[in-house]
C-alpha cells in the first residue's frame, strides 16, 4: 500500500510503551509531521495525534499550491496573510515554525482532506474525547471536530478550557457573508490533526439517500450567518459494524456534479459543504455510535448557504460521499 511508503517509523517503542512515536512524511513537499500515539481509555479508542499544531510553513504549502489545485478538485481557503496583515496582524506572527492562526473551521477540515489525499492515511481534528486523552497542550486554541450542539454549525475550541467562535469574531469581518476561511480577530485559533487507524473499508458498504435542505437563518449578537440543514439517512449494507463513518456534503451544480466553493466575481471561492459524522466512536455525542450490519440512521449538517446564480448550482439538489469509514475491529 502506497501509504505505507510515506509512513516512517522513526521511535516505534521508545523509552516507555506510552511514548511510541511515528513521523508521517507528506510526499512532494519535504514537510514532515510528527505523531504520538495516545494509548486510549475505556471510552476512547486508540489514536494518533501531531504532537504540535500545524504551522504557517505546513498551512501555506496547502493553500499556496496551484499546480496541484488544477488536478485534485480540493477547495482551498483564498490567500489570508495579505488580509491579516492589513486586519492588524504582525507579519513575525505568521513565521513558518508558529502556529497557523485566525483559521475558520471550514480551513482547518479541508486541510485534513489535503494531508490525507497526500499520504494516503487518514486525517482529521480530533473529538473532544481525544483532545482531553491528547499528551500535553498546544501553544493556541485549538478546533475539535464535533459542534457544540450538532447539526447547528457551532465549532467548538479547546485551550485553556472550552468555547465556542465569540460573535465580535464575526462582527469584526466588514464581508457580508463573512469568510469561510479566515477570522479577521481572535489571532489564537488553530489545531492539531489526528490519523484514524485502519479506515481501510470499501465506501460501498454505506448507502446515502434521502438528502434534502431548507435554508436557515442564525443570529448571534449583531451577526446573522446563513445555511442550508440538510438531512438525509444512511445505511450499512455490509456485515460488520461501522464504528467511524465521515461524510461531505455539498450542493449540486446544473450537471449534478459536486458544488464545494462558489464562484461568482465577489463570493468566489466561498465554502459550500460541510463534514458530518454519522458514527463516531470517540465522540461523547448521542447518536454516533456504531452503525450495525443493516441498521439505518438519520442525520443532519449546515452547509454555508450558496450565492452562486442558477446556472452555477441547484439551490435545492445535494450530495453526500463517505470521506472516510472504518470498521469495528480494525
Amino acid at each position: 500500500m502506497k501509504s505505507r511508503l510515506f509512513l516512517l517509523l522513526l521511535a516505534g517503542c521508545a523509552s516507555t510503551a506510552a511514548t511510541r512515536e511515528e513521523t508521517v512524511a507528506i510526499p512532494g513537499t519535504g514537510l514532515r509531521l510528527e505523531m504520538v500515539y495516545v494509548p486510549g481509555t475505556a471510552t476512547v479508542r486508540p489514536f494518533w495525534i501531531s504532537k504540535r499544531e500545524v504551522t504557517w510553513g505546513e498551512f501555506d504549502r496547502f493553500y499556496q499550491s496551484p499546480e496541484e489545485q488544477r488536478v485534485d478538485g480540493l477547495t482551498r481557503p483564498s490567500s489570508g496573510k495579505n488580509y491579516l496583515q492589513l486586519s492588524g496582524l504582525p507579519a513575525e506572527s505568521m513565521d513558518e515554525g508558529l502556529p497557523v492562526t485566525n483559521l475558520r473551521f471550514h480551513s482547518a477540515i479541508s486541510y485534513c482532506e489535503w494531508l490525507s489525499r497526500k499520504t494516503g492515511l487518514i486525517f482529521r481534528l480530533p473529538t473532544e474525547r481525544e483532545w482531553e486523552a491528547s499528551p500535553g497542550r498546544g501553544r493556541i486554541w485549538e478546533y475539535c471536530f464535533e459542534a457544540e450542539r450538532p447539526p447547528d454549525f457551532g465549532p467548538v475550541l479547546r485551550g485553556e478550557g472550552r468555547r465556542t467562535i465569540p460573535p465580535e469574531w464575526d462582527e469584526a469581518d466588514p464581508n457580508r457573508p463573512v469568510s469561510t476561511w479566515w477570522f479577521r480577530t481572535g489571532h489564537s485559533q488553530g489545531f492539531r490533526v489526528v490519523r484514524v487507524p485502519g479506515s481501510s473499508a470499501p465506501p460501498s458498504i454505506v448507502e446515502i439517500s434521502g438528502l434534502k435542505g431548507e435554508e436557515r437563518t442564525v443570529r448571534t449578537g449583531r451577526s446573522i450567518a446563513l445555511y442550508a440543514r440538510v438531512t438525509g439517512e444512511v445505511r450499512n449494507v455490509g456485515d460488520r459494524a461501522v464504528e467511524e463513518l465521515m461524510l461531505k456534503v455539498y450542493y449540486l451544480d446544473p450537471a449534478g456534479k459536486p458544488h464545494f466553493e462558489d464562484v461568482t466575481s465577489n463570493l468566489t471561492r466561498r465554502a459550500t459543504f460541510n463534514l458530518c459524522a454519522p458514527a463516531l466512536r470517540n465522540s461523547a455525542h448521542s447518536g454516533t455510535q456504531p452503525l450495525a450490519p443493516g441498521e439505518r440512521r438519520a442525520f443532519a449538517v449546515d452547509l454555508p448557504l450558496s450565492f452562486d446564480a442558477d446556472a452555477d448550482v441547484q439551490a435545492q439538489a445535494f450530495g453526500a460521499s463517505v470521506v472516510h469509514l472504518r470498521l469495528a475491529g480494525d
